[in-house]
């Protein structure tokens, strides 16, 4: 299934009514609106790795501005996400293997960017208090 900017476009706007002016989350701070979703319950979603219709066993679970994410790198990374009873165990496959590519690359940049940031603190420690790697 191709990338869809139309139907991407719609979504995003839809979102951005639902949220308001300058929507930020009270939680994390993320201020992405097309990360965002309006909480009515849990902060705590499941994601279907390769989408429910796929395979409904295959899920993590994740915070719900995560969820979007996920979601929607989904959509546009051609994971197809309709329900049809015609769809073969092959096709079924390739979305499963779409979806946890999506999944991997993003827990890769997010890693990553944890690994950054901890490197920071370390030589924010090493500046401004020397003493931190020797313990008394």
């Amino acid at each position: 299934m191709p990338d869809d900017p139309i139907g991407r476009d719609v979504r995003n706007v839809r979102r951005l009514r639902r949220l308001g002016d300058q929507p930020v989350c009270v939680f994390c701070g993320e201020v992405n609106p097309l990360s965002l979703s309006k909480a009515n319950r849990s902060l705590l979603d499941e994601h279907h790795l390769a989408g429910e219709v796929n395979d409904r066993s295959l899920v993590v679970v994740v915070c719900r501005n995560c969820h979007a994410v996920l979601s929607e790198t989904q959509r546009d990374s051609g994971v197809d996400l309709r329900r049809d009873d015609q769809r073969t165990s092959l096709e079924r496959l390739e979305a499963v293997l779409r979806g946890l590519a999506d999944f991997f690359e993003l827990l890769v940049a997010s890693l990553l960017r944890w690994a950054d940031d901890l490197a920071r603190s370390i030589a924010l420690l090493d500046r401004d208090h020397s003493d931190w790697r020797n313990p008394k």
